[in-house]
């Protein structure tokens, strides 16, 4: 009963957490990601070389795995948090930044089947926090779209290396890479939760048993079809598709 309640607040104040300066979320989170080691990602320090970051559930596994995958030396990749001011705080700190982006319902979809105690009108708030908060930066990042990263993720590593300078491997895409990354995910995932079996509602990599689950996902979606929270957050996402596209065709 305790538990059921603080995750329920932790639900909402989450997101608004992304909002404060980054030192002082660190402050108050640093301590899961230092006792549960790889569970809650790598925040940002002064050896970081980049940084990949998104909302929950828009590709983010699999991009730092596949990014890491492609290049022949050690690096201190900062990824994982969710959070905007995590963003903020690398561009401050002049470290490379990618952030991806994804479809509303297919990341709200997703997040609900991984965790379904969290509520349909949460999911897109989260959203909509997220990437309403790094709106004003998007000339200091790379801006990748989900589909770039899952199929041709060489071309947001190209405009990566350009900007800052940089001459990272570009990742091929090809199904024996895919794979391969896949099968890190799987064995990272076993390794975070110490368990023996994947759970394929929470996996990040496609998953035949959860492309089952979001037909049913999927209708129940359409009772947030013209809530405001959902419009403003696919206002906010067609924004940055077009400023995806005016900046990279």
């Amino acid at each position: 009963m305790v538990y059921d309640i603080i995750r329920f607040i932790w639900i909402y104040i989450r997101p608004i957490l992304g909002l404060i300066p980054f030192k002082y979320y660190k402050l108050i989170t640093e301590w899961r990601r230092k006792k549960y080691v790889g569970r809650f990602g790598e925040s940002i320090n002064e050896n970081t070389d980049l940084i990949i970051e998104a909302h929950a559930r828009s590709g983010n596994s699999f991009a730092y795995h596949s990014f890491v995958f492609a290049q022949n030396r050690e690096l201190n990749v900062a990824h994982h948090l969710h959070q905007p001011n995590h963003v903020i705080e690398a561009i401050k700190c002049n470290t490379p930044s990618i952030v991806i982006i994804r479809n509303p319902d297919d990341v709200v979809i997703s997040y609900k089947i991984r965790s379904p105690h969290v509520t349909f009108w949460n999911a897109y708030y989260s959203y909509y926090l997220f990437y309403w908060r790094l709106k004003p930066y998007l000339g200091d990042i790379i801006l990748a779209t989900f589909e770039e990263i899952t199929s041709n993720y060489k071309i947001p590593i190209e405009r990566l290396n350009k900007k800052y300078k940089l001459n990272y491997n570009l990742y091929d895409n090809s199904t024996e890479n895919d794979k391969k990354v896949f099968e890190i995910i799987e064995t990272q995932m076993l390794k975070k939760n110490n368990k023996k079996n994947i759970n394929e509602d929470k996996i990040a990599r496609p998953s035949n048993h959860r492309e089952k689950n979001k037909k049913s996902v999927s209708q129940n979606i359409l009772l947030m079809k013209n809530s405001i929270v959902r419009k403003k957050t696919y206002e906010l996402y067609e924004y940055y598709i077009n400023y995806h596209k005016m900046n990279n065709e």
